[in-house]
């Protein structure tokens, strides 16, 4: 026996020194599954003793209607601007200008009166075959009696056809006509009022509509 030891004392040796290495290396193993199942442990308990947090919706009814009336605002405003300026038809785009007309201006006369302001428009500044309309806003002071109001081009010297608008309302009526035939150039323009019973006819405000391509 004693002769087999001196024999292979060597390979002994190093059977030994491979034991202890295997072993140390198990031992460094079982401590971190230690460590790492501890730390699990102790996260899981940590969460659960976490108080719960529940968000509060403090946006109430009031308030939501609120939001609503805004966003339905905004989505008018925006449809209204989209549709108010152009309208696509096909390959064309049709446009849409205001040229606001006389200023606030009554009378009881009988005879036609000049509306302060003038405007002067030319008809070659709008695209091809452009329309004309205009609107105002006005009232008489009594029902029984008519404001009338027309527009005047002052560079022919004639009143404009088929520009003539009435209401008998006491309260501001707005009031449109259908397509004037407004002279080809550039032209100068007024509005002029009248009052059919002597009560008080008021013109308000007035434009110019243009459409065109």
């Amino acid at each position: 026996m004693k002769k087999f030891f001196q024999i292979h004392d060597v390979g002994i040796k190093e059977l030994l020194v491979l034991g202890l290495v295997l072993l140390g290396v198990y031992t460094v193993w079982l401590h971190r599954q230690f460590i790492g199942n501890a730390y699990v442990g102790v996260a899981e308990k940590v969460v659960d003793r976490l108080p719960q947090v529940n968000l509060i919706d403090r946006c109430g009814t009031d308030c939501q209607k609120e939001i609503d009336k805004k966003v339905a605002e905004a989505f008018a405003t925006a449809t209204a601007a989209q549709s108010g300026s152009t309208k696509s038809g096909g390959s064309a785009t049709t446009k849409t200008t205001y040229i606001p007309i006389g200023s606030t201006f009554s009378t009881r006369g009988a005879d036609w009166m000049d509306v302060p302001g003038q405007v002067e428009v030319n008809t070659g500044e709008y695209g091809s075959a452009p329309s004309f309309y205009w609107e105002v806003s006005v009232k008489i002071g009594n029902s029984t009696g008519q404001v009338i109001v027309r527009l005047f081009d002052t560079t022919n010297g004639i009143a404009v056809s088929l520009s003539e608008l009435s209401s008998s309302s006491a309260s501001y009526t707005n009031v449109s006509s259908s397509a004037l035939p407004l002279w080809a150039g550039k032209n100068t323009y007024k509005v002029q009022i009248k009052s059919t019973s002597g009560e008080e006819a008021t013109f308000a405000s007035g434009r110019i509509k243009v459409i065109y391509k």
